[in-house]
């Protein structure tokens, strides 16, 4: 697969062509790795590459019926979401990073939607910024004009999404920490009403700050809506379950 016919499918076409098998899971894996390095050292999104992770989530099985089967995705550097995956949070007071003890209730559902981590993707300092620069990580620009910035706080997996390095990837918003760098990178950015996604185990109230995702299509932001969405065990309350997009 080239590098150019990845970069023009959303997720939702990229996994159909893992699901019918006309491209592997590792031959998509190694186009990311090849898309990310081309732009990366243009919008300096890329906290952290995580192929080593990515490889072993294809080596432990590959659901072929999961919704977005095989497609890499970046995590937003918060420390938050998967054991294993390290975040810095833009912050020099991380000092070697935070390390999750577990995966999220979020980070298990992206995971069994078929998502593949490739990276983790820069965030301002302790994500406070609607500009995605640190000391840390340097600055992250947009890759319709390199001049300008993504947006933040969720900048660098806005410009990694806009750039084509992956189709999808993780991001979260109390105000405005994904509508803001999907609007500033031409991508389809939704934060989700209050109860909608998982905050456990560790997460804090389901209601300012949502953790989801960006994307280029609606399709893709809806489909996965309906893969992740729901209450986690020991919710104090729940959002009803609308049909966004497969009416299950």
């Amino acid at each position: 697969m080239k590098v150019s016919e990845y970069s023009a499918l959303d997720a939702t076409a990229l996994a159909e062509l893992v699901r019918k098998k006309e491209v592997s899971p590792l031959e998509v894996l190694d186009t990311a790795i090849e898309a990310i390095r081309q732009v990366n050292p243009a919008v300096n999104g890329v906290v952290d590459e995580t192929f080593e992770y990515a490889k072993a989530q294809i080596d432990a099985g590959i659901d072929y019926e999961a919704p977005f089967c095989g497609v890499p995705f970046v995590v937003k550097d918060q420390g938050d979401l998967l054991k294993g995956i390290r975040g810095t949070v833009g912050s020099r007071i991380a000092g070697k990073g935070i390390y999750p003890k577990c995966d999220s209730e979020l980070g298990r559902r992206f995971k069994k939607a078929g998502v593949i981590v490739t990276a983790t993707a820069a965030c301002p300092e302790f994500c406070w910024n609607n500009a995605t620069e640190t000391i840390l990580n340097g600055i992250t620009r947009n890759p319709w004009d390199t001049e300008l910035t993504p947006g933040g706080s969720s900048g660098g997996t806005a410009a990694l999404v806009a750039a084509g390095a992956v189709p999808i990837g993780h991001g979260s918003d109390g105000g405005g920490s994904i509508r803001m760098p999907a609007s500033a990178c031409g991508l389809v950015g939704l934060k989700p009403t209050r109860f909608r996604i998982p905050t456990g185990p560790e997460g804090g109230d389901p209601g300012q700050a949502v953790e989801f995702m960006m994307s280029r299509s609606v399709r893709d932001t809806a489909i996965m809506l309906d893969a992740v969405e729901g209450p986690d065990a020991g919710s104090y309350g729940a959002a009803l379950r609308p049909p966004y997009l497969t009416g299950k």
